[in-house]
């Protein structure tokens, strides 16, 4: 028996067999267990099989399992073969499953076939079973329909990778004792074969395993329609985060997203329940493809169903018009992007000498783009709707700007350095002569300048416009005549402390007199000298803010903040950092007991602001030198581990052992708005070992971000495996405020993605 698993289970492997045992052929006495043929064909088996991920690590016995094959060209024809047993299907291609009394494959494979095809060989695969239950038609069904069609709606997906749609169709004389499908949320229906239409529909559904349920199907009101849609893909979408499609309708002026929306690997099912009837327009599309609209008149008391295709997405035709300054350059560059998030979408250089030409650009998102016209001397831009599906038209013919001035330095004008920024980060560098006075060209609009003083030794000064700068522009830029600076000393020896790193953050108001509220902050670095001092740019009236970071001290808990008025000369302002002093080692084993080579180690002073106060990494033993000064919390992360978060007592440790947890299955969340559309950039937050962890520290702790992406998902594989409470809100102007007694409670194994809605007035 060992034997002959280990030649079936090469067979899995390779999914192409070259040989056999006559014990798998049971009634077909005609198999050839050389070739894998039958009659001279070649033929195919499928195993129920057990994966650990991508991997199929055993194969399951498989009495009383049934493979199940659907033709694509044949839809209501369902095959049924035993599992484990060679056997010749028609030529054609058929999506597939195995299902047995209570498991079934949550999803369907999908098998083009030729008798020709595999030369030399059969052909096997595997697929894993899970749980099931049966679905029955209710016994006081009265309805016009000859025919039960079921849709799987939870999660197709294996290690990662989404699968192909598990749906039945059974004649409704034939449903008897039931139909199998997997455990989780179904949506069932009613089908009239012979008018061609829904007669009733479920709403989803939740069958357990081993349950055997009515399905729940039910008319639409008569004053009120449902409507079906499937939408085919042109391209399989392999990965969930890939598979995302906008899905809406539109009816009245009225946006109507769908009440139930399924993703898979080569379509996309959305439902809508009670519609109120009249004309409704369908619009779907992702960033590669768009349907063409599709008007639709819902009608009350029926349900409405409708097949559409992806396609490919509208062009852009940018003509372009250079000035007489620009056309010789190499390095003009023509890009789209998305607006208003910047992430490239094409680009392509234009050839010199050619100063009138129209490039264009085919198969765009359907949303809103920017076209950019990129130049030595700045950038010029125009923003297109897309979301009509309907090609669009840019012209750009970028004017150049002069920008004319001094600088003045107190009260008298002085030689500068002038880096003038765009509004994409294009920088353009100019020398004012010995009087200050500058000329500049470059492309409207331009956003900040960096002033360098020469001879002056100080860190440059920065203006950031409140308005960006166009046209012909004369503008003096006056500098105040102050010396700030830092000096960074150890707290126990009076020493300066050299190579330190102080940020200064100068807020000023921009008009006091217009506006008391506006203002605005610059942010800088310096490294301090041998005796640990560092100079500051020119300071505005206002205030000032000084953090410093130094090998070997603790980092300060809150920053340095003094007042900076009008006519300040300047001062040393004194930063004092405690050094690290005493310490304990801490030593990290993994679960299995080998130590945490490896680990990221952060002391950081409060959870909820993620200050850092000292951080570090574990040696080849596991073990890190801490400080022994209490306070805040230790948090630590491997990758091969779970992360663990403790509040830092280390007082009559020598050495500390911390055993980290087993990391836990990987994690997806989407998070969902109140319509069922995914929430772009929710903040989340966790809940694990009593300690609430949100913002940088989760960011930290998970290796993300620590907010979803702009379809509302979020993915990490650093939790530890047990349990955790999990939520999330909108992020905006009002910072996301979590409340555990409203998380979502998981334990693993947690499903393949889990579905959180943004907490209400977040």
């Amino acid at each position: 028996m060992a034997a002959r698993r280990s030649r079936v289970w090469a067979f899995v492997l390779v999914c192409l067999l070259a040989g056999s045992d006559t014990g798998l052929a049971r009634e077909l006495a005609i198999l050839d267990p050389g070739t894998g043929e039958i009659g001279g064909k070649r033929a195919m088996a499928l195993y129920p099989t057990l994966y650990e991920g991508t991997r199929a690590v055993e194969i399951l016995d498989a009495e009383g399992c049934e493979v199940h094959m659907v033709p694509l060209d044949k839809p209501d024809r369902e095959l049924v073969k035993p599992c484990s047993t060679w056997f010749v299907p028609q030529p054609g291609v058929y999506r597939y499953w195995l299902e047995r009394e209570w498991e079934i494959t949550p999803y369907s494979g999908r098998v083009s076939y030729s008798a020709s095809a595999f030369d030399g060989h059969g052909m096997s695969s595997g697929l894993p079973l899970g749980p099931a239950g049966r679905v029955v038609l209710p016994e006081d069904l009265d309805a016009r329909g000859d025919q039960m069609r079921l849709l799987h709606a939870g999660p197709h997906t294996h290690a990662d990778l989404l699968r192909q749609e598990l749906t039945r169709r059974i004649a409704r004389d034939a449903v008897g004792e039931g139909v199998r499908m997997p455990a989780g949320p179904t949506i069932a229906a009613l089908w009239d074969r012979q008018a061609g239409r829904y007669v009733q529909l479920s709403r989803p559904f939740d069958l357990g395993h081993r349950e055997t349920m009515p399905a729940p199907l039910a008319p639409p009101p008569p004053d009120r329609a449902h409507l079906v849609v499937q939408i085919l893909r042109e391209t399989s979408a392999p990965r969930p985060e890939d598979a995302s499609v906008g899905v809406h309708l539109v009816r009245g002026g009225e946006l109507l997203e769908p009440d139930m929306a399924l993703f898979l690997l080569r379509r996309v099912y959305a439902l809508w329940y009670d519609v109120g009837p009249g004309p409704a327009r369908l619009e779907a599309g992702d960033r590669k493809t768009v349907i063409e609209p599709v008007t639709l008149e819902l009608t009350a008391g029926t349900i409405e169903h409708t097949l559409v295709e992806l396609l490919p997405r509208p062009a852009i035709d940018a003509e372009i018009e250079l000035p007489a300054s620009l056309r010789s350059d190499e390095e003009t560059l023509l890009q789209i992007r998305s607006w208003p998030e910047g992430e490239p979408v094409e680009e392509r250089a234009l050839e010199p000498g050619e100063w009138h030409r129209t490039e264009r650009f085919e198969s765009l998102p359907r949303t809103s783009l920017e076209v950019r016209l990129v130049t030595r001397l700045g950038t010029v831009s125009d923003v297109v709707d897309l979301t009509d599906g309907v090609d669009a038209f840019v012209h750009l013919a970028p004017t150049l700007t002069m920008l004319t001035g001094r600088v003045i330095l107190g009260d008298d004008p002085h030689a500068a350095t002038l880096r003038f920024t765009t509004v994409d980060r294009h920088t353009l560098a100019v020398e004012s002569d010995a009087e200050g006075a500058y000329e500049a060209t470059v492309l409207a609009p331009v956003r900040s300048v960096e002033v360098e003083l020469s001879e002056v030794g100080v860190a440059p000064f920065v203006e950031f416009f409140p308005a960006a700068l166009e046209g012909t522009v004369e503008r003096d830029f006056g500098i105040p005549d102050n010396r700030f600076s830092v000096r960074v000393v150890d707290a126990v020896s009076g020493q300066g402390i050299a190579d330190a790193t102080v940020t200064s953050r100068n807020r000023y108001l921009i008009d006091a007199a217009l506006d008391p509220d506006a203002d605005m902050a610059v942010l800088q670095q310096a490294i301090t000298d041998d005796g640990g001092a560092a100079h500051l740019p020119p300071l505005r009236a206002g205030d000032l803010e000084v953090d410093a970071v130094a090998e070997g001290y603790v980092r300060l808990l809150e920053p340095v903040t003094i007042p900076v008025a009008d006519g300040d000369q300047g001062t040393e302002i004194l930063v004092t950092l405690e050094p690290l002093g005493a310490s304990v080692d801490l030593h990290l084993e993994l679960a299995n007991g080998t130590p945490a080579a490896g680990a990221a180690v952060v002391w950081v002073g409060s959870l909820e602001r993620g200050n850092i106060l000292f951080e570090t990494l574990t040696g080849a033993d596991g073990l890190a030198s801490l400080p022994r000064r209490p306070g805040g919390f230790m948090l630590v992360r491997h990758d091969q581990a779970g992360f663990r978060v403790e509040p830092w007592r280390p007082s009559g440790y020598t050495v500390m052992r911390w055993r980290l947890p087993a990391a836990g299955p990987p994690l997806t969340v989407r998070v969902l708005g109140s319509g069922g559309e995914g929430v772009r950039r929710a903040a989340l937050a966790l809940w694990h070992g009593g300690h609430a962890l949100s913002g940088r520290v989760l960011a930290w702790l998970t290796q993300t971000r620590g907010f979803a992406d702009i379809e509302g998902y979020w993915s990490t594989r650093h939790l530890p495996a047990g349990p955790i409470g999990i939520a999330a809100g909108v992020r905006g102007p009002v910072p996301f405020e979590p409340v555990e007694a409203l998380a979502t409670r998981l334990s693993p194994p947690w499903p393949e993605v889990v579905e959180l809605r943004a907490l209400p007035g977040s």
